[in-house]
């Protein structure tokens, strides 16, 4: 029986692990701050050792050191100077370590996308897009009446206004995940939109692991359960069922280039800035499938950010919630199909023709 999944109330909940991170940023900056001001201290004092503007240190040179050393003494609003250069150092740190920060998010999630590209695609960039065709429902109350979608291309559905949310779904094998990847990629062109606030900054996040997160959390919070409490069988079935949320998975999974945005994220989702492209709701475990459903519905009503889910065909009609927001035009509903095979015929034949003379093929 899957469980409502509620944030985690411990040290190491999304909240406090974002505390943490931004003291940690504050510190950080305040050394950087103090490195850069002895660093400008050392030059001051060395020009001024050499070159002694304004006769600072007198007409006798003999024991400039002493005087040098002894200057705070005699003119104590000298020390304005390296504190206010503290002051300005670390400010300086701690505004600019969020979008470098964003930098290296998309550095890491571009080197990501082009390996993909090269692994799992022929397409010499993902803005290409093969022609598959879709079927689009936009704030159809039943989706199910003929006549209300409409066919579109993959890029038309790449382009919705940032504003849409999309439940995408399809068979096996028609390009669902090649699909978000191209979101991401699309998103990721628009760089200086992002690194000013203007965009969604996007975030892909394969359910698959996400569920392996929660069964793996489980599993060890009720060996830890079971060690300390081996009597309690009530204990151990409870904490069989501990309770984690997607942002758990977010801050304590390996996702790609997620380390950088970590310290930002909660601000980040209250901004309603993250395009969140949850892949594969359908591959999530029996047990928490449920429970998945519902946190994806109430994380879509309650912020202000996109989602772009993923599932087999039909799928979320098993869970209400979503049911409930696509009947409701919260989410809009598209299906992707496979491939018809003319359309692979074309795509097969203009691969080979882009190969130039290495290759021919017969119109057989």
């Amino acid at each position: 029986m899957a469980t409502t999944q509620h944030p985690v109330s411990s040290a190491n909940s999304p909240r406090n692990l974002s505390y943490r991170m931004v003291f940690s940023r504050l510190f950080r900056s305040i050394f950087i701050g103090i490195a850069i001001t002895l660093l400008l201290t050392a030059i001051e004092l060395a020009m001024i050792w050499f070159f002694n503007p304004i006769n600072i240190l007198g007409d006798k040179r003999a024991d400039t050191f002493s005087i040098l050393v002894a200057l705070p003494m005699h003119l104590p609003l000298l020390l304005l100077i390296p504190f206010v250069e503290l002051v300005a150092a670390a400010l300086v740190a701690f505004l600019a370590a969020r979008p470098l920060a964003l930098r290296a998010y998309l550095r890491d999630v571009q080197k990501e996308q082009e390996a993909y590209r090269k692994t799992y695609t022929q397409l010499d960039s993902l803005a290409q897009t093969y022609k598959t065709p879709v079927t689009y429902f936009e704030h159809t109350p039943d989706p199910q009446l003929p006549g209300f979608g409409q066919t579109v291309s993959l890029l038309d559905l790449v382009e919705l206004p940032q504003e849409i949310s999309l439940l995408l779904e399809g068979a096996a094998g028609t390009g669902k995940t090649l699909t978000l990847e191209q979101y991401r990629f699309f998103a990721l062109q628009q760089r200086k939109a992002l690194l000013r606030g203007q965009n969604s900054i996007p975030v892909y996040l394969p359910l698959k692991n996400y569920s392996a997160f929660i069964k793996s959390h489980n599993e060890a919070h009720a060996l830890s359960t079971e060690h300390n409490h081996p009597d309690d069988q009530a204990a151990i079935s409870e904490a069989s069922i501990q309770p984690v949320t997607l942002l758990d998975f977010i801050y304590e999974g390996d996702l790609e280039g997620t380390r950088h945005l970590r310290p930002y994220l909660n601000k980040l989702i209250q901004q309603g800035r993250i395009l969140f492209l949850c892949d594969g709701l359908d591959e999530v475990d029996q047990r928490y499938r449920a429970a998945v459903g519902r946190e994806l519905a109430e994380m879509l009503l309650m912020t202000q950010n996109r989602f772009i889910i993923t599932c087999r065909e039909g799928y979320h009609r098993g869970l209400p919630e979503l049911e409930q927001l696509v009947n409701e035009g919260h989410l809009n509903w598209a299906i992707i199909y496979p491939l018809q095979l003319e359309q692979v015929r074309e795509f097969v034949e203009e691969y080979i023709e882009a190969q130039g003379d290495h290759w021919q093929h017969t119109a057989g």
